[in-house]
C-alpha cells in the first residue's frame, strides 16, 4: 500500500528527482511478477501502476537523440545527467520486456537538452512551451519511429562508452564531491545491477573496483585528502564514508540516499582492504593525476545544450596529493 501511495501521488513534474526513478526501477526488479527477483510480491494492479508511472516519468526525457550525443555533454549538474541517462537505460529495458509497452513509439523529439527537460527546460524568443515541452532550441529528430528495444540498443552503446571515457579522465566532474557521490554511484550501481548486459556489468564491476582502490590511495582512516569539487566548504568531510564503511565490515547504512550499497553483489576485492586499511604498508608516496577539464569556451552554445555542461575533457590541473 505504500508503494500504491507513492506511485499515486508521482508525477513528472519531479522528473529529475535522484530518487523516485531509480527506486522505482529497482522495485520492479526486485518484485515485478515477469521479471522480478522475488516474484509474487507484487499485485497486478500495483505492477501496472508502476510502469506506468515510470513511463510516464520517462517518455520525454528518454529522447534517442541524447544517446547520440557526446558523453561529455552533461544535461544539468553530473549526478543529475547520469541519473537521467542511467534511467533511460534501465527503463528502455523493462519496456522492451513488457507486452503493453514494447511496441509504443516514443515522442523523440530531439529539442537537445535542457536542466529539467520535459518541464522546465528552455524559454526564450520563440520557444513555444507546449510545443517544446520544456526542451532546447534543436532540431535532432530524424523522422523515424522508435520503440523501447531501439532506444534501449542505443543508450547500451552510450554507457558502454561512457564509463571508458570516465576511467580514462579521472572519473567525475564532481570529483570526491561531498554529497553528490552517493547520488552518482547509486545509478552506477543501477547500470551495474540492471543494464541486462553480462559485457557492461563486468565493465561496471572493473570500474567500482578501481574507483575504490583510486579512493584508498589518497584517503587516510575514512578521509579523503586531495582536491575536491562541488565541495561546499566541506573539504574535511568524507564524500563515500555512508557506502564504503561496509563494504569494509562497518555498520550498514539502509537510509533513503544509502540504501542501495547493500543489496547488490558487489564486493570490494582483497587487495583494496589492504591499500585502505594497511597505511604504513603503503608507504610514503605522491599521487598525480589530471581529472576532467572544464566547461568548453563555446559562445553561443550548441542548439540544445543551453542548460547543459558542454565539457572538455582535456584539464588544465594537475591534482597532487601527497
Amino acid at each position: 500500500q505504500l508503494l500504491v501511495d507513492e506511485l499515486k501521488k508521482s508525477s513528472d513534474g519531479n522528473a529529475w528527482s535522484l530518487l523516485n526513478t531509480s527506486l522505482y526501477c529497482r522495485f520492479y526488479y526486485h518484485f515485478s511478477n515477469r521479471n522480478g527477483k522475488y516474484p509474487d510480491r507484487m499485485a497486478p494492479e500495483t505492477e501496472a501502476l508502476l510502469l506506468e508511472t515510470l513511463w510516464d516519468r520517462t517518455a520525454v526525457k528518454n529522447d534517442i537523440a541524447s544517446a547520440r550525443q557526446s558523453t561529455w555533454w552533461l544535461d544539468g549538474s553530473e549526478n543529475h545527467d547520469l541519473n537521467a541517462k542511467a534511467c533511460n537505460l534501465v527503463t528502455s529495458r523493462i519496456f522492451m520486456d513488457e507486452p503493453d509497452y514494447k511496441n509504443r513509439i516514443y515522442p523523440d523529439y530531439g529539442f537537445g537538452g535542457g536542466y529539467h527537460y520535459g518541464h522546465a527546460g528552455y524559454y526564450g524568443p520563440g520557444i513555444d512551451a507546449e510545443t517544446r515541452h520544456g526542451g532546447g532550441r534543436a532540431n535532432l529528430a530524424d523522422g523515424n519511429e522508435y520503440n523501447a528495444r531501439d532506444h534501449y540498443k542505443a543508450w547500451l552503446a552510450f554507457m558502454k562508452t561512457y564509463f571508458r571515457e570516465r576511467v580514462e579522465r579521472g572519473f567525475f566532474l564532481e570529483y570526491a564531491a561531498y554529497g553528490y557521490t552517493k547520488h552518482t554511484l547509486n545509478v552506477v550501481d543501477l547500470v551495474y545491477q540492471c543494464s541486462g548486459d553480462e559485457g557492461l556489468h563486468r565493465t561496471l564491476h572493473d570500474f567500482l573496483t578501481l574507483y575504490w582502490a583510486e579512493w584508498a590511495q589518497v584517503s587516510i582512516s575514512g578521509v579523503r585528502g586531495g582536491p575536491k569539487t562541488r565541495h561546499h566548504h566541506t573539504v574535511y568531510r568524507s564524500d563515500t564514508n555512508g557506502l564504503i564503511n561496509f563494504h569494509l565490515g562497518g555498520s550498514a547504512n539502509a537510509g533513503v540516499w544509502w540504501y542501495w550499497n547493500l543489496i547488490n553483489d558487489y564486493e570490494l576485492p582483497a587487495v583494496v582492504w589492504r591499500m585502505a586499511l594497511d597505511r604504513k604498508g603503503m608507504g610514503c608516496y605522491t599521487y598525480r593525476a589530471r581529472g576532467v577539464g572544464e566547461e568548453e569556451n563555446v559562445l553561443p552554445r550548441p542548439p540544445g545544450t543551453e542548460r547543459s555542461l558542454v565539457v572538455n575533457t582535456d584539464a588544465r590541473f594537475l591534482k597532487n596529493t601527497y
